[in-house]
């Protein structure tokens, strides 16, 4: 019931790709196809993405079915992916190529003759009008189009972290500070105790030893809680410094879909 809801409200808009991944994890892979395939028509979809949602779908109903026409199908939408794009970058399109390749060997060994024009079973009226394959033009891909990359982000978890870290070491840092000024007080403490001693001509009392060692304790104390407060300060700083100065990256598209036999990260 929750699927039919879904893909009646996918028909009032370009469908997105979690409703398109809610059909493919629901095992309806003919409408989860026709969603991918939709999905790749909007003009504001990366098409890569929505052609990795159509290609799983072809490959998975050639699992359940063993029609090698979704192999040749699968092949044809890598093929023409690599032949008309986008891609965010070049390692984007090497993904495909490689995919390509996969695809030829499946068909290969498969023993499938491969029809331009061959369409597969039911989910026909679902896919574009079917095209002759085109191999990919040799030589070094074209770099892609400014409006074709995707914009380059520092993801919010690294901003967050980064602020994080650059906060809690100046929170360390002003620790530290409060060490070194306790431990000049101690010190004070000390030296005036022994002015006084020194001005009097005499002996310390038991009292003025007492505080002399209390002084002398707690000055050795801070000196360690310094320390260690301030290797923590430093460590933290320069983590901090180094999340927030990392070069920005393209968003990642990695993602989860359910397959027969387990759950795979697709990239």
């Amino acid at each position: 019931m929750l699927l039919h809801l879904v893909l009646a409200l996918t028909m009032l808009a370009p469908p997105n790709e979690a409703a398109a991944d809610a059909a493919f994890n629901a095992g309806d892979y003919d409408s989860a196809l026709e969603l991918y395939l939709e999905r790749a028509a909007d003009p504001a979809a990366h098409r890569p993405d929505a052609y990795h949602g159509a290609h799983d779908s072809l490959l998975a109903l050639h699992d359940k079915t063993r029609d090698p026409a979704y192999l040749c199908r699968a092949r044809e939408l890598a093929l023409d992916l690599l032949t008309r794009g986008p891609f965010a970058d070049a390692g984007e399109r090497t993904s495909w190529e490689e995919i390509a390749a996969k695809d030829a060997a499946r068909i290969e060994a498969s023993g499938a003759a491969c029809s331009a024009r061959r369409e597969p079973g039911p989910s026909a009226a679902s896919e574009p009008p079917a095209s002759a394959p085109t191999v990919a033009p040799e030589g070094p891909a074209p770099a892609p189009a400014p409006h074709d990359a995707r914009p380059l982000r520092r993801p919010v978890a690294r901003i967050v972290g980064g602020a994080s870290l650059l906060g809690v070491g100046a929170g360390l840092v002003a620790g530290t500070g409060a060490c070194f000024l306790g431990r000049a007080r101690a010190n004070a403490e000390i030296v005036a105790l022994d002015q006084q001693i020194v001005a009097a001509m005499r002996e310390p009392t038991e009292m003025e030893l007492a505080a002399v060692g209390a002084a002398d304790r707690r000055y050795v104390r801070l000196t360690s809680t310094a320390a260690v407060l301030g290797i923590a300060a430093g460590v933290s700083l320069i983590t901090g410094v180094a999340l927030l100065a990392a070069p920005p990256r393209a968003r990642s598209r990695a993602r989860a879909r359910v397959r027969p036999g387990g759950l795979v990260y697709f990239f």
